[in-house]
């Protein structure tokens, strides 16, 4: 059965492949025959990335060759004219033997280059002096049995993805009912999320990220697991876990794995778990868990370019007596999508949902924009508040969050 996809993914086609025409494929791992998010997918003109349940849609061109990749899976290139409904990957070799053996000494000296590569290369830089980057982001909210919120838009920022230098290009909000719904923290809240950073690792309302200077002040750090196919795409997985002591600091402590490319200490993957950040302006809260998943683009030399960003947040509050749980669901990604408008840059203050939800709302652009593909379920939502007019008429008023 043909199903709408997450993130640029349409149906798979056995006819004739014309110039720029567009294919897509679904893609699965091979031994356990379950679908591969965040495969990078690259044609000759085109890139894009898999969703959740493992769908992409590319432009393609004559004679071409489609490559996938992903750190935890073999690189494949496959000619457009054998291209089929499904492409499997096989993983890539764990080696545990190393791990066992490593001195703790010798892993902190190797997190210390890691922190010198990146010291060095950001030295004297500015966020004007990175390179800009079109992003599109979508968000997902449901609230017990109930599909709340959706959120997307199309930005533009340094390839660090910061909110201070952000602008807001193309974006539209919907919200069921304000008054009786919680609106949680979305990913742009923590994009101060630092990879790495020189400033005070501890600090008021700060995130303290695992690559900050003295890091093994505030982290236990183990080699969890080398991933090599060969040496030259090899992978060391630290883990990364707060010392107790530190988690009762005012800074919010993260846990988690950080992937670093063995020739040349080259940040290319970072996923992040925490629980009760207290980042989000919902009284009676009992619990909230945050799980991201950044991807890099590949590059030697080069700033840690933000290529992915998948965020799951699961947060647990009290009202009127009764228990009610809010799930939200977000990806972000890189696209070379061109846009005609200039945008509105973001300010350090700027609440993004309130500026999506003033921003002046265009029905034509998401009706016929090719970049958009959604899962069934958000098309089932998107479908369901077009019809109720909810996109363009929900505006957050200044005293809700």
């Amino acid at each position: 059965m043909k199903r709408a996809y997450l993130i640029i993914a349409l149906f798979c086609s056995s006819a004739i492949i014309m110039a720029q025409q567009r294919v897509t494929a679904y893609v699965y791992d091979e031994e356990t025959k379950k679908p591969i998010d965040l495969v990078a997918v690259v044609s000759f003109g085109d890139y894009t990335i898999t969703n959740s349940e493992g769908g992409f849609a590319i432009n393609v061109s004559n004679d071409d060759i489609i490559k996938l990749s992903h750190l935890s899976y073999q690189a494949k290139s496959i000619d457009l004219r054998q291209l089929g409904d499904s492409v499997f990957l096989r993983q890539r070799v764990y080696r545990l033997d190393e791990v066992i053996v490593l001195p703790k000494d010798a892993i902190i000296k190797r997190i210390k280059s890691v922190w010198e590569k990146y010291d060095k290369l950001f030295a004297r830089k500015r966020e004007r002096d990175f390179p800009q980057q079109t992003f599109y982001y979508r968000q997902l909210t449901q609230e017990n049995d109930l599909y709340t919120e959706y959120v997307e838009c199309f930005f533009t920022a340094p390839v660090n993805v910061s909110v201070q230098t952000m602008t807001l290009q193309e974006s539209r909000y919907a919200i069921i009912n304000i008054d009786s719904t919680a609106t949680i923290i979305n990913y742009f809240f923590l994009s101060k999320l630092p990879t790495f950073s020189r400033s005070r690792a501890i600090s008021y309302y700060n995130v303290n990220g695992f690559l900050v200077k003295n890091f093994e002040k505030y982290y236990d750090i183990r080699l969890d697991r080398i991933i090599s196919q060969d040496d030259e795409n090899e992978v060391e997985v630290y883990k990364f876990t707060p010392y107790k002591e530190m988690i009762g600091q005012m800074a919010m402590m993260l846990s988690g794995f950080l992937y670093v490319r063995t020739k040349d200490l080259a940040i290319v993957r970072l996923e992040i778990n925490t629980k009760n950040m207290l980042l989000i302006d919902i009284p009676n809260i009992v619990d909230e868990s945050y799980n991201f998943t950044v991807t890099y683009r590949d590059g030697i030399e080069s700033y840690p370019i933000v290529e992915t960003v998948k965020c799951d947040t699961e947060v647990s509050y009290v009202r009127n007596g009764q228990e009610n749980r809010v799930k939200m669901y977000s990806i972000l990604f890189a696209t070379d999508f061109k846009l005609e408008s200039e945008g509105k840059t973001m300010r350090k203050s700027d609440y993004l949902l309130r500026k999506v939800a003033d921003s002046e709302y265009n029905q034509e652009f998401w009706d016929n924009n090719p970049i958009i593909k959604r899962t069934t379920i958000e098309q089932k939502v998107v479908d369901d508040f077009n019809n109720r007019g909810y996109f363009g008429s929900m505006n957050l008023n200044q005293d809700s969050k």
